[in-house]
């Protein structure tokens, strides 16, 4: 898996739908936790955004405030 979107790959390969795509796709466990690790960065970049835009002041980057803080994050997918 080389982070390319699947209907992209699709187009790629010439599948005629999505579902003979899927047949080829076998995420590692690896991938499965890469994937977790972008999902909660976007979440969190996105909590301090909504912040920032409500307070109007730039703050720490999301990781190092984290980091220094020793909080945990939710990862919420839609």
């Amino acid at each position: 898996m080389a982070g390319v979107d699947l209907a992209t790959l699709k187009e790629l390969m010439g599948h005629s739908n999505i579902s003979i795509t899927m047949r080829y796709v076998h995420p590692t466990p690896e991938h499965k936790q890469e994937a977790l690790r972008k999902l909660e960065r976007f979440n969190v970049e996105q909590v301090f955004a909504l912040h920032e835009k409500r307070s109007g002041s730039p703050q720490k980057s999301p990781q190092s405030e984290l980091h220094q803080n020793g909080a945990s994050v939710e990862v919420l997918v839609n």
